[in-house]
Order: C-alpha cells, then structure tokens, then sequence
C-alpha cells in the first residue's frame, strides 16, 4: 500500500506529518474500542440467547488495551428460585481489568510514583481511572504476590539440603548472597520502618567493566517489610529456585549487623562468610578522624597502612598500632567501637584467603538493591506509605527487576 491509497491530506511538512499519525492512531483506537465492545456484547448475546426468565440486566465494564469497554449482562432465575449470571461463568476479570491491561499498570506503578503513572497508562491504554484506583491495584497485586510466595514456602520446588549441605569443590561456580536493612517512610505516626532486601547473583554474571566499575548482567531481589524470619524463608526460597541442583559454592556478604549473620548461620549453614570490607574500612576511618582532627594527609596515610594490613588477615597489628595514636577523647570512642567491631566478626574477615580466592570483598551489590528497589520508588521527597502499600509495592518491585522469568511466568499464570 502507497500514501496515495491512505488518503492522506496534504501535508506540508514533517512535523505536520507527525501529528496527523498522533490522531490517526487515536481514532483508530477508538474505532477498535467500538468494534471490541459490539463483538464482545454479541458473544454476550449469544450465550445467553437459550436461557428464559430474566430477572434484571446490569451493566459491567472491562479494561483493554483500546480503552474501556462498557457491556450489558442479564440475570436470570433457575427453577428453585435463584439468581444466576451466564456471563459471571465465562473467563473475564471480576475486576474489569484485562491481565495484560493490569500488568501495564502494575509495571508502570512499581516504576514511578502514582500520579506519573497514572498518566502514561491513561494515554497509552485510553482507559481513565484515578490515580488512587491505580494505585489499589497496584497495590492489590502486589498483596497477591506475597501470599503466593508464602504458599510456595510451604510446597519448594528444590529442598534447601541439597543446595546447602553437599560438598563442593573449588571450581564449582560461585553464588553470591547479600542482605541488608533500609530505613522505609510509613504515615500514620509509625515513622519508619526497616525493610529488609536481598540479592543473590551467579559470579558469572559478574562483569568488571573497569578497575573500579562493575555490573552484573543477572541477579534476583527479595524485599519485605515483614520479620526477619519471614525474609530469611523467602530468601531461603528464592535461593533454592536460582540454584535448583546445581552443585556450586555459597558466599554471604554483609555488615556486621547480627540479625544479617543469624540468617546466614541458620539458612545458609556451609556458606563462606565475609564481612564487608567496605563497612570495616569506616570504623578504621572514624579512628583516625579522632586520632589527627582537621590532619587529612596524616589521616589518610595512617588508614592506608592499616587497610593493608586487614586485607593481609592481620587485624592484631592494627589493635597494636592503637596504642601508640594521639590520645583524644574521639579516638577513644571510635577504637573501642573498632575493637568491639572485630571480636564479632573476627572469622569474617580472612581477607587474604578471599582474595587469594577470587571472592568479592565489598556488599556494594546489596547497597546498590536498596538503592534500586526501595530508595528510587519508595523514599522519594515527601513520600510516606501505609505498612501494606509500602510492603506490596517493594514486593512487586523486587519481582519486576529481577533478572528472571518470574513477574513473565506469574502474569501467563494471571492470563491462563
């Protein structure tokens, strides 16, 4: 088919061009809107053309892709007397939404916030509702996702024994497996509340793009606002469908918060577990700043010295070296934190093994998930969610970005 065959009016420009492809598409989703609703209301007629007794019609509508869609569907009598819909038998939402029209918008609200949302799907779907209307289904969806994570704890595609507990072998591939807690906003007086996020990658999937920059092509997210024990299990859960029965070798990244290595011990009991460097490196930095105030160069000389010696698996010549530092009441405090630091964590930190080894060192991969799932949607400026709204939306959240089929394979299991 040429332009002359469209029956295009006389264009002028490119620009005009543009536009007149802008309302074209308009009209012709208008008119499939018309056309959608007229067949599906004659498959209503239809179905319902061998039955008697009307009792009362009503109206109905459903979400497409086209726009909203408003149809008729009457209500009948059976013999003993009560009130039947054929139309309520058939396969069609009882919310009015389409799955592929609600996976839309559970996308684009997991995304961005509401209101943003709410417009884009308005103008790309033609459907209009509110934004608060988008939002409970958002939210809606992100409860339903909860629940059927929690009935797969109770039925696992893989037992968590055969994950954890074989032998490996040094050149089994290795799996990574960070955690850590992020401050969330709620209303309502309750502040803020802790979520917990986890991410586990194959190290396969780790990229080192430059000396200081890195990416991983794949990694799968949990976020709950919920117990620890109940992060722990969907953590646990997610662990065995990333790993099924490959034989492979576990590691566990964190800070040295307990709640992190209590999940380690009692979910991951072979893994290897290694104590952020990163986070270590702080409390050596806090010395210093108390130790020389105001010195940077002697500060930085000093930290550098020591760094070296923990990534050498030698903390007790840093404590040694403590003794003989300026004494203020700063540097007091801050080595009294350091030493406390490492008595708790001392079989975390056999930095020279790890690096011996090949191991990673630094959580930022679990700093970089907080960011990603629950700073970027759910702590922007002047924001503040409901207990199951924030819980709902960082779930759905953690299930869209992450790098496998699941948010695919759940809206197919939505549509069939």
């Amino acid at each position: 088919m040429n332009l002359l065959e469209l029956n295009l009016p006389q264009i002028d420009s490119p620009c005009k061009l543009g536009i007149w492809i802008q309302h074209r598409e308009e009209e012709l989703r208008d008119e499939m809107r018309l056309r959608l609703q007229s067949e599906v209301q004659s498959q209503i007629a239809a179905l319902e053309s061998s039955y008697k007794g009307v009792r009362q019609h009503r109206q109905f509508h459903l979400h497409t892709g086209f726009g909203t869609i408003e149809l008729r569907k009457r209500v009948y009598r059976n013999p003993e007397g009560k009130s039947f819909c054929p139309v309520d038998a058939c396969r069609l939402p009882v919310n009015g939404w389409l799955p592929h029209v609600l996976e839309l918008a559970s996308a684009l609200g997991v995304s961005m916030e509401f209101q943003r949302a709410n417009e884009l799907f308005t103008k790309w779907t033609m459907v209009k509702v509110s934004e608060k209307t988008l939002a409970n289904q958002v939210e809606n969806q992100g409860m339903m996702l909860i629940e059927e994570e929690k009935e797969r704890l109770d039925h696992p595609t893989y037992g968590i024994e055969t994950a954890l507990t074989r032998q490996v072998c040094a050149q089994a591939p290795r799996v990574y497996v960070e955690m850590d807690g992020i401050m969330t906003p709620l209303n309502r007086g309750q502040r803020c509340r802790e979520a917990r996020v986890g991410v586990i990658f194959w190290e396969d999937d780790l990229w080192q793009l430059s000396p200081k920059r890195k990416w991983i092509k794949a990694r799968e997210y949990v976020a709950t606002l919920d117990s620890w024990t109940c992060f722990a299990s969907r953590l646990r859960q997610r662990y065995t469908e990333v790993v099924k029965e490959e034989r492979c070798q576990t590691l566990i990244l964190g800070d040295g918060a307990k709640r992190i290595w209590r999940v380690a011990d009692e979910e991951f009991p072979e893994a290897i577990q290694i104590l952020d460097f990163y986070h270590l490196s702080e409390y050596v930095w806090a010395i210093a700043r108390g130790a020389w105030p105001n010195q940077v160069r002697m500060q930085e000389d000093w930290v550098k010295i020591q760094l070296d010696r923990l990534k050498d698996s030698n903390p007790q010549d840093v404590l040694e070296s403590l003794k003989h530092l300026p004494r203020t009441r700063d540097r007091y405090e801050a080595c009294k934190r350091f030493k406390s630091y490492i008595r708790n964590n001392a079989h975390r930190m056999d930095y020279k093994r790890y690096l011996a080894e090949g191991y990673m060192i630094g959580s930022g991969v679990i700093e970089s998930s907080n960011r990603r799932i629950v700073t970027q949607r759910l702590k922007q400026a002047g924001m503040h969610w409901s207990w199951n709204g924030a819980n709902s939306v960082m779930a759905l959240r953690a299930c869209y970005l992450s790098s496998s089929d699941h948010w695919e394979n759940r809206w197919n299991a939505v549509a069939a």
